[in-house]
């Protein structure tokens, strides 16, 4: 795949977790226990990578009430090329998650950055605390997109060795659409009244050794095609995923939504346009089929 294109669908990538995760799941705000202790991160200036031509340095996390959890990084240029620092892949307790870097840093300089860690999701993950962090770490060179830099790392800001990963609880309302040794994916219900449209929660479970695209394509509503809806989302290896679609409320006029038909795909996300290691077309049957 040509450089170029790859980081453009880097950005793409990135801005469609955004979109999608932050549709899904939304809950009114928890109220917080006063006499719980608020949440301690101990990581200081851990250096994660710190060679002859760039340096990338965790200094700390930090935890503000409004916005929730940051970590502040020191992005370091020790090249004579302009260069953009790019997190792939980042999950949080073994959940994909959209904290976001992607910073250009001008040759033989350096720049610090916040990440975002917005916790108005941290409930519906099931998530207390960032203990666990992995991220795929890419550096391009930012005129000509040439990759010089890429490697997975795994950071513990809370201090611990290791964390057990969240496990989502199934539900007598889920509605599970594939579950094999490769995938699991599950709707896990509906946001009917969703000012964006008709929304579909969905859950997704990586079980391969290998980065997953999953691609929902060739959507109908009660047997009406709708035209140019698609959604995709890519999952780390051995990572969960919460992923919502988003059917836009302009092209469900006099339907009542009562059977959504869907092409559901799974390839390899480093290969563009890879061989489907999972490619069928589903029914699944909404809340107001059965009169709900």
């Amino acid at each position: 795949m040509n450089i170029k294109l790859k980081r453009i669908a880097l950005l793409l990538a990135a801005l469609a977790a955004i979109l999608a995760l932050a549709a899904c799941g939304q809950k009114e705000p928890q109220p917080v226990d006063p006499t719980e202790p608020p949440p301690t991160y101990t990581l200081e200036n851990e250096i994660v990578i710190d060679n002859e031509d760039f340096g990338f340095t965790v200094k700390r996390f930090t935890v503000d009430g409004m916005y929730g959890v940051s970590a502040i990084a020191d992005c370091v240029n020790k090249t004579d090329e302009d260069v953009a620092f790019i997190w792939e892949y980042v999950s949080v307790n073994g959940i994909m998650y959209d904290a976001v870097l992607n910073e250009t840093v001008a040759a033989g300089s350096s720049a610090e950055v916040e990440i975002k860690f917005h916790d108005d999701r941290f409930d519906t993950y099931g998530i207390r605390m960032v203990d666990e962090l992995t991220f795929t770490l890419v550096i391009c060179e930012d005129r000509t997109y040439k990759e010089l830099y890429e490697e997975q790392f795994t950071l513990y800001p809370t201090g611990l060795d290791a964390v057990e990963p969240t496990v989502r609880e199934a539900l007598e309302t889920d509605a599970v659409i594939v579950e094999n040794e490769d995938l699991s994916f599950v709707i896990i219900g509906v946001d009917e009244d969703n000012n964006a449209g008709y929304v579909i929660n969905c859950y997704a479970a990586n079980h391969t050794d290998t980065s997953l695209r999953l691609e929902w394509k060739d959507i109908t509503v009660d047997g009406s095609a709708l035209s140019g809806t698609t959604s995709f989302i890519k999952i780390a290896p051995d990572k969960v995923a919460y992923w919502t679609l988003t059917l836009p409320s302009g092209e469900l006029t006099d339907l009542t939504v009562e059977k959504i038909g869907f092409r559901l795909i799974a390839s390899d996300a480093a290969v563009w346009g890879g061989e489907h290691i999972y490619d069928a077309e589903h029914e699944y049957l909404t809340p107001q089929s059965e009169g709900e």
